[in-house]
């Protein structure tokens, strides 16, 4: 029995590095450029042994040593998600996308 299987976008707000203006830009990448208006966002969270820990805990870039900017506030971090996640306003609807290009998701296992 074959079932079908859906691509859905993963979006990040407070990563280390990430700014009100990130978030603001990155509402209208996926308003404008994909035609959606992300319903879900994650809050990042430190994990141990990851770059994006190190760089959360240090606020630095691991590779350069440039100083990043690190949002630590709660209420903070709930305002870049929120930025993402707004609905459209009343009356203004998204333009369904079309794809530029069909996508195979055909397995070739023998």
């Amino acid at each position: 029995m074959r079932q079908s299987q859906f691509l859905t976008y993963y979006f990040m707000a407070a990563h280390p590095g990430c700014t009100l203006t990130d978030m603001t830009a990155l509402k209208g990448f996926t308003r404008d450029r994909l035609n959606i208006s992300p319903e879900q966002v994650q809050i990042f969270t430190p994990t141990p042994s990851t770059y994006a820990t190190l760089m959360y805990c240090t606020e630095q870039d691991p590779f350069t040593g440039t100083l990043l900017f690190v949002e630590k506030n709660p209420a903070r971090k709930q305002r870049q998600k929120e930025i993402v996640t707004a609905r459209p306003r009343p009356g203004k609807k998204l333009k369904p996308r079309k794809h530029p290009r069909p996508i195979s998701w055909a397995r070739s296992d023998g």
